[in-house]
């Protein structure tokens, strides 16, 4: 067959069970060969013949992390195949694509998955997130992929194309992105057959260039004179400052993230706008629900109470309340933050009444 994507339709259409492999084999096998090379040859019959195949499989084993992928991927070329230049195509197929998100997911968190197809799943996320312009969830996937995977150079270089693309917009310290996104380019040059192999020849010579990009090695913050929890911060990205690594402590106050102006219309009316107060809350509720978590996980705290066994192996006591009370923080930071992207964009409702379920689900 080569690299005809035609005649690798027409030899999965073909297949049929023998005394080696059975019919969920041969349907795996199919079902993976019509949706790849269907989306080769935009031969979209192709790819929804693998999806109804993929859709029984996944039905029959709803928790089997390779099957959730290859699903996955059909859901993503299907989506793919309908795609415009017009923003509609992002609603007329914001439910494919968002039930593909959740089966990349569910393939790269599944711990019985092989943890090649975990990374392959982490990289595919981080790709659909990155072609919804939702860069920093696209960047925590492919840094998930490399944790599984460091050799991903598709993770690498979408994770350099991330960088790349902050610093030319301004976000964040540009001498620290492009420090980051040259090391991720080179280790991708070191291992280049690795793009070919996961993602063909197509993708590898689109990455080609950007492979060849002449980023100069800028240096990294230097941490070693961190305190452990500025520490745990940096580690997991979690300091609420435009740059996505590494912390500037030369700033007392390195938790730098903050709205500069806001332009109003001319009947807005005087004084303040309510949204520089709602970001400050939003803001300290949640350094609040970071510091709680980092001193449940990582501080020696006294425990002074006394409990009940009650036999179900439950976990009582501070540390444990503390990180209760953390996830609780961040829920209600998340109805918060619904409240006031509502206000920003003026969407009606009362905020009693406004919820992130409601505001970004329903």
């Amino acid at each position: 067959m080569g690299c005809d994507p035609r005649a690798a339709i027409e030899a999965a259409r073909g297949l049929a069970p023998d005394e080696v492999l059975n019919k969920d084999l041969v349907d795996a096998l199919a079902s993976g060969t019509l949706v790849d090379a269907g989306a080769v040859a935009h031969d979209r019959a192709a790819v929804d013949e693998g999806v109804a195949i993929l859709e029984r499989l996944h039905a029959d084993s709803p928790l089997r992390g390779d099957v959730a992928y290859c699903l996955a991927n059909g859901l993503s070329a299907q989506a793919d195949l309908d795609a415009t230049a017009y923003p509609e195509w992002y609603l007329e197929t914001s439910d494919i694509r968002r039930r593909a998100r959740r089966l990349y997911q569910l393939a790269g968190s599944e711990q019985s998955t092989p943890i090649e197809i975990r990374a392959q799943s982490y990289t595919n996320l981080g790709n659909s997130l990155l072609r919804a312009y939702r860069f920093v969830e696209a960047y925590d996937c492919y840094s998930r992929a490399l944790k599984c995977d460091s050799t991903n150079g598709v993770a690498l270089t979408g994770a350099a194309r991330v960088l790349l693309w902050l610093s030319r917009v301004g976000t964040g310290d540009s001498q620290v992105l492009l420090a980051v996104a040259a090391r991720y380019l080179s280790k991708a040059k070191e291992n280049p057959e690795r793009i070919r192999e996961l993602a063909g020849e197509q993708t590898y010579r689109k990455l080609s260039e950007l492979l060849e990009t002449n980023i100069p090695a800028g240096e990294l913050p230097d941490l070693s004179d961190a305190s452990e929890y500025q520490q745990f911060v940096a580690k997991h990205r979690l300091s609420l400052s435009p740059t996505i690594e590494g912390l500037d402590l030369t700033m007392s106050l390195w938790d730098s993230l903050r709205i500069h102006k806001i332009t109003e219309r001319v009947d807005a009316g005087s004084g303040v706008p309510q949204l520089f107060g709602m970001f400050n809350v939003l803001k300290s509720e949640y350094l609040a629900a970071r510091y709680f978590a980092y001193s449940a996980l990582n501080e020696s705290i006294p425990e002074s109470g006394k409990y009940s066994d009650t036999l179900d192996y439950a976990c009582y006591g501070i540390k444990p309340s503390m990180l209760t009370l953390a996830q609780r923080g961040c829920l209600d930071l998340l109805d918060k933050v619904a409240v006031a992207a509502s206000e920003y964009l003026r969407l009606p409702s009362s905020p009693s009444r406004i919820s992130f379920t409601n505001r970004w689900l329903d």
